[in-house]
């Protein structure tokens, strides 16, 4: 739906809907009057506590919350950024816990700049607006913002702890099925790195992602061995199986060496054996692989994986736990290269 959608068809604020009609000069969110940048944070947080919505900036309205026509924000395409720089400035100094997703853009109607802003149903909620003094929580009811009563306070909280908990459970139900054999085969003898990428999104009923986008996503190749720079060719071999799509690469005597399971709720679980169980110049001595090196591509492993999600459109925040399983570390002053 465009602009002259909401103006022609008299679409009238509502649950999901709020116009504004602000002048930012010298087009820095900043310049609003005080109460005003109070107001609107507010809206925000109300929306994103309530079921989301959007914020259109640059409508008039009549007594009966219409649209009546369309007055400029102050800011065009080429002060857009700036303004919108000093937006999220703003709401992120102001906003705990910070709301992921708010989109922003700009657009025009009858020669009109206006401003657009989405605010997403955040799993985070509640959040609270800072005043300098206190923190406030609001709620959106219809067309209104409210302060939230101790009882929707009290299920919003008690909602995010269980959330929280689920995401712990589900990371320690994979550790213990892993480490059992249960999954991949026996690996109670050898060291093992975990690494689980969990978005908030996928621990919500009916959040599923669309596997086959992802089968030839690169990123989603194992560990290690690692792939070359610039190389097109799969490092791994790709399956599905009831919880997802599986990458695993094994070495010449078939066994396991690393693999990468993608699940069909977007949680993404990268299990490393081989750089775990290093043996040295041939030694029968298991050591972990230099860990300095180790580090730089668990970093970098991270980053790429997790780009996955966000490229999909799974939305922040998302949780990453790094698990290390079955590891011996010995220290001796005298010999450094005992343990690496």
């Amino acid at each position: 739906m465009n602009i002259s959608d909401f103006i022609e068809n008299k679409i009238p604020e509502s649950q999901n809907l709020e116009y504004k009609s602000y002048n930012f000069k010298n087009s820095k969110f900043s310049s609003l009057a005080e109460k005003s940048k109070n107001n609107f944070v507010k809206e925000i947080t109300a929306f994103a506590n309530s079921e989301g919505g959007t914020i259109i900036i640059g409508i008039d309205e009549d007594e009966h919350h219409n649209p009546t026509k369309t007055s400029d924000v102050g800011v065009n395409k080429d002060t857009f950024e700036m303004w919108e720089q000093s937006f999220r400035q703003y709401i992120s100094a102001k906003i705990k816990p910070v709301i992921y997703n708010i989109e922003c853009r700009i657009d025009q109607h009858q020669g009109s700049n206006l401003i657009i802003i989405t605010i997403p149903k955040s799993i985070l909620k509640p959040h609270a607006f800072d005043d300098g003094n206190k923190d406030t929580f609001h709620i959106r009811y219809g067309n209104t913002v409210n302060a939230m009563r101790l009882e929707e306070l009290r299920t919003a909280f008690q909602s995010r702890e269980l959330l929280e908990q689920r995401i712990l459970n589900f990371r320690d139900e994979r550790i213990a099925k892993l480490y059992s054999g249960e999954q991949i085969g026996e690996l109670e003898d050898k060291s093992l790195l975990l690494l689980h990428i969990i978005p908030e999104w996928s621990m919500h009923l009916n959040n599923y992602i669309n596997l086959k986008d992802l089968k030839d996503n690169y990123k989603l190749d194992v560990f290690s061995p690692s792939r070359e720079v610039g190389s097109n060719n799969r490092v791994g071999q790709i399956s599905y199986n009831h919880e997802g799509i599986r990458i695993k690469a094994e070495d010449f005597s078939n066994e396991l060496m690393s693999y990468t399971q993608t699940f069909s709720n977007g949680v993404i679980e990268s299990v490393e054996i081989r750089m775990m169980n290093y043996s040295r110049n041939g030694t029968s001595t298991q050591k972990i692989s230099r860990w300095d090196e180790f580090e730089k591509y668990l970093a970098y492993k991270i980053r790429e994986l997790t780009s996955v999600l966000l490229d999909h459109g799974i939305a922040k925040p998302i949780y990453i736990f790094v698990s290390l399983v079955n590891l011996i570390c010995q220290y001796k002053l005298d010999k450094c290269d005992s343990f690496m």
